[in-house]
């Protein structure tokens, strides 16, 4: 039996919480209302576009009740979806930036290295700006 306070860390798909696998086998363990968290879900991430991964905290409370913490989507999933494309135009980099920083609890400068740290270290270092 699941304890109250048991954590559990998930990525849904923005707007896109089922009924069914894989959410159900996951919150059915811990034995948490599977249709109230599909519904509070899709209704919180209603400011996301509709299948982006977005990394969701839940927490066991008494009863079947739960909380849930949703995150924005990481920098990783941005900038892949981005990645589709061999040429990029410092637009769409200045939006990726803008849209990863808000979920960043750093300045800006600490997230303008963190996110280009990170192209760097995923071989985007090549990029062709158009």
């Amino acid at each position: 039996m699941a304890t109250v306070g048991s954590k559990i860390r998930l990525f849904v798909p923005a707007q896109e919480a089922k009924m069914g696998p894989p959410l159900a086998p996951i919150l059915g363990q811990h034995q948490m209302n599977l249709m109230e968290f599909c519904k509070e879900f899709n209704k919180q991430s209603i400011n996301y576009t509709a299948g982006v991964l977005l990394p969701v905290r839940v927490r066991k409370l008494e009863g079947n009740k739960f909380s849930m913490h949703i995150s924005p989507p990481t920098l990783h999933f941005v900038l892949q979806q981005l990645s589709d494309n061999e040429t990029f135009s410092v637009l769409q980099l200045y939006d990726a930036f803008r849209f990863i920083e808000k979920g960043l609890t750093l300045n800006s400068m600490q997230a303008a290295k963190v996110f280009f740290g990170f192209l760097k270290s995923k071989k985007f270092n090549t990029i062709k700006l158009i």
